[in-house]
């Protein structure tokens, strides 16, 4: 649903929140911290989600500037 107003590369941060609710989850009902691999896992996975957001953004500013205008639109 959440695809229909805006595009993957903007919402894939939000998909990374999973990893920390699940911890902390994890943590309150069973009482399991994760070590530091663990984080240094989520860390990895956030920071290239995050990485790759930037980049499509830029891309997108990209392509809409390469774009010629149409004849006869309003500028």
């Amino acid at each position: 649903m959440a695809l229909t107003f805006a595009p993957s590369a903007t919402l894939a941060p939000l998909h990374y929140l999973d990893n920390f609710s699940a911890v902390a989850l994890s943590y309150v009902v069973f009482g399991d911290f994760p070590n530091a691999m663990t984080w240094a896992g989520i860390a990895v996975i956030a920071f290239s989600g995050r990485c790759i957001s930037c980049r499509e953004k830029v891309t997108a500013a990209t392509a809409r500037q390469a774009r010629p205008a149409t004849p006869g639109a309003a500028e």
